[in-house]
């Protein structure tokens, strides 16, 4: 009877401490899901305040440039009438702003005013562009879709500190969601689509799971290859990037293992060893990102301030030691640093850590390749130094995936580490709290209360021109001292029933 009653108290035991383990399981992940949604709240509140840029006109109206795009969005007419203007490979961006705003504003006025409804739409139109990037990095990360995963909803919270959406201090240095809206849609938004059409592949190299190719599949996938090669300016250059070096090291990866006698039988023997699978997924959009960037060579924009092409590679040394000796890269370079050697010390006999080095290698090389061919894409006045931000986040995106995905991998095998105390604490330590310090810097910052107010005077004004008592841009890059250049940006309020008729405005105050 006393042996029975120990073993009853043992499995007891065992009981309370699993159910123990399950509370703090359920606890803990309710506290994450609550901090996602906190900061997704707090991240749509940010994109609200911010201002309206100039850009939103040209493809919501649009103007003639752009309509030429929407006429012509394969830009065979382009190509033959040899006709330069600013849409040509980008005809998604432009679409998908241009339904934006010409749909949500009118929807979301039967529940606010026409004012706001703009505002509203930029940040729902954010948010939803971030949430996308959230969960497809956390997808790619973690190999699978489940997100209603403890190990989803981790990884979510890991990721979530380094989207910095004030548009101040860290945002300008790894700004994956720009201040401005257009510039998502430019931007942000086609990365959605690379990213979405690249999954296949990174489950495959990173989980060893591979989808199976269906007609149905193929024929989604060559969608979203359209749509990501006609999407902003770097999906194209990116796409040709990543497909020379993943063919290149699957190719030399069946080179090492082909036994032919002949150079000229081992290189066919090693082309025909690759899995077609390869071929449907790399070789299509190849072409398609081809025919995009030479379709992106009718570019005509700012012809009088390009400079030579010895030029700019004489700036790009600048623009990479501005950009990557910025706070946020030197926190990205010592976690990149920090995360490669405790696995090559430590676990690199690990299998996932060959992984790891090929990630970290794909990284590497394709951020050289990137970077040196960025000038190829010509002069912008407003990049001074060709590399920003923006032009820079493919690099930004894979960073981020690398550190996490590595860091995910550390932590946990140091769950069942009990070598060193001192790396299991201060490790984690150190990582969240980097992770605590982009919190932090992410506060929020109200810019749009001047613009506000002068669309509110505007929207009174029975006044056929508007003069604006303040010197804050309205729609526009710039305050407008002159009416006249006012009149798309009336013409833009007029469709969102902002103003009753078409009315021109000015700034009757300039900058001292």
């Amino acid at each position: 009877m006393r042996c029975l009653d120990l073993k009853i108290k043992k499995v007891n035991i065992v009981e309370k401490k699993m159910t123990s383990k399950k509370s703090i399981r359920i606890s803990f992940y309710i506290i994450l899901v609550i901090f996602i949604s906190l900061s997704l709240s707090k991240s749509f509140r940010q994109y609200y305040v911010t201002t309206l840029d100039g850009d939103i006109a040209e493809s919501t109206l649009p103007y003639s440039p752009i309509q030429k795009t929407f006429d012509d969005p394969t830009g065979i007419k382009t190509i033959i009438n040899k006709d330069y203007h600013t849409g040509t490979n980008r005809f998604f961006s432009h679409y998908f702003l241009h339904l934006t705003y010409r749909t949500v504003p009118s929807l979301l006025q039967k529940f606010t005013n026409p004012i706001d409804s703009v505002y509203y739409t930029s940040a729902i139109a954010k948010i939803i562009i971030q949430i996308l990037i959230l969960l497809l990095l956390t997808f790619i990360i973690n190999g699978k879709t489940n997100v209603f995963s403890l190990r989803f909803i981790v990884t979510a919270t890991l990721l979530i500190p380094f989207f910095q959406t004030n548009g101040k201090y860290l945002a300008h240095e790894i700004g994956i969601m720009d201040k401005y809206v257009s510039y998502c849609f430019f931007y942000a938004l086609p990365l959605v689509f690379l990213l979405l059409y690249y999954f296949p592949i990174f489950l495959e190299f990173l989980h060893d799971k591979k989808v199976k190719i269906t007609w149905y599949f193929a024929i989604i996938w060559a969608v979203i290859a359209i749509i990501a090669c006609f999407s902003g300016p770097l999906n194209s250059p990116i796409v040709l990037i990543t497909n020379a070096i993943l063919f290149t090291h699957i190719f030399y990866r069946n080179w090492k293992t082909n036994k032919a006698n002949s150079f000229y039988k081992k290189i066919l023997n090693t082309i025909q060893t690759i899995d077609s699978r390869i071929y449907i997924f790399l070789f299509p959009i190849t072409l398609i990102a081809l025919y995009s960037t030479f379709l992106g060579t009718f570019i005509g924009v700012y012809p009088e301030l390009q400079l030579s092409l010895k030029d700019m590679y004489l700036i790009l040394p600048k623009g990479i030691l501005k950009s990557f000796t910025s706070v946020s890269y030197i926190i990205f370079l010592f976690l990149l640093l920090t995360n490669y050697f405790i696995v090559f010390y430590k676990y690199r006999n690990v299998f996932q850590s060959n992984k790891i080095f090929g990630l970290y290698r794909f990284l590497i090389v394709f951020s050289l390749i990137y970077i040196l061919l960025l000038p190829l894409g010509g002069y912008r006045p407003y990049r001074p130094h060709i590399l920003r931000y923006d032009t820079i986040l493919p690099i930004t995106i894979l960073s981020i995936l690398t550190i996490c995905y590595t860091s995910l991998f550390i932590l946990k095998q140091l769950k069942n580490e009990k070598w060193s105390f001192y790396l299991k604490t201060i490790y984690p330590s150190v990582f969240l709290s980097l992770l605590v310090f982009f919190l932090i810097r992410n506060k929020t910052y109200v810019y749009n209360e001047c613009e506000k107010t002068a669309l509110k005077i505007i929207s009174n004004s029975e006044e056929d021109i508007v003069a604006l008592d303040c010197n804050c841009a309205v729609i526009s890059w710039e305050p407008l001292y002159n009416p006249e250049e006012s009149k798309n940006y009336g013409e833009l309020l007029y469709l969102w029933k902002i103003t009753d008729k078409p009315k021109l405005y000015y700034n009757s105050l300039k900058s001292k």
